[in-house]
């Protein structure tokens, strides 16, 4: 005699059932999303540009009212619209740092900087840009072509290049029509320190074209 054993069959899951485990359900969906919902935006980061006085240039000095420059156009390349601080990678490619940013437009922050930085380190040169005198002795028109880090040479480098048109008033008389350009090498130990070293070496060489400039304009 041949004697089946039969397997005891699995009880089915009683209706009653099934709503905890319906109820149940949307907790679940909400705890993995959740998951997604608390992790932390990513942080922008901003730099101010902040150029360094002259190392050897005598201060210039003038008897009487000083000297007042007007910063009247400032004109930038395409390179240079964004705030968002840029890197060259290969020849004929930028990318922008989504992440890291000057605390404005190229275009002001340098026409700013440069205002400050000339009645500080001028002698007696006051600017119409952070004064309210009137009728300016000359006429400073700035034009950024280059402001960006190039990381396809080593080292590194921070590249600055500006045309600036100076035009005596009385006249008018264009006394310097020149495009300078510095650069400063900075290297990078990781990632997140190259932002900060490329805004620091920028101010760098904003200070060596404006060293550079009053040179100019202490010859003329």
């Amino acid at each position: 005699m041949i004697v089946k054993l039969m397997r005891p069959k699995k009880p089915k899951p009683s209706l009653m059932a099934w709503p905890s485990l319906l109820l149940l359900a949307p907790g679940i969906i909400l705890f993995l999303t959740g998951c997604g919902l608390s992790k932390p935006s990513p942080i922008i980061r901003s730099f101010a540009l902040e150029a360094p006085g002259p190392d050897n240039i005598a201060l210039i000095q003038t008897k009487g009212r000083p000297i007042t420059i007007e910063i009247t156009n400032v004109g930038v390349s395409s390179e240079c619209e964004s705030s968002k601080l840029v890197y060259k990678i290969s020849r004929n490619e930028m990318v922008e740092d989504f992440y890291s940013q000057l605390t404005g437009l190229p275009a002001r922050v340098t026409a700013d900087e440069t205002a400050r930085w000339l009645e500080a380190y001028g002698g007696n040169i006051k600017t119409q840009r952070t004064s309210s005198l009137k009728n300016p002795d000359y006429a400073l028109d700035l034009f950024l072509t280059s402001f960006h880090g190039d990381l396809s040479q080593s080292p590194s480098m921070a590249i600055m290049e500006m045309k600036m048109t100076l035009t005596k008033v009385a006249g008018p008389v264009v006394v310097i029509a020149k495009t300078y350009r510095a650069q400063r090498p900075f290297n990078f130990t990781s990632p997140e320190l190259r932002p900060e070293l490329l805004a620091q070496n920028l101010s760098l060489a904003l200070g060596d074209i404006l060293s550079q400039f009053l040179e100019d304009f202490k010859a003329n």
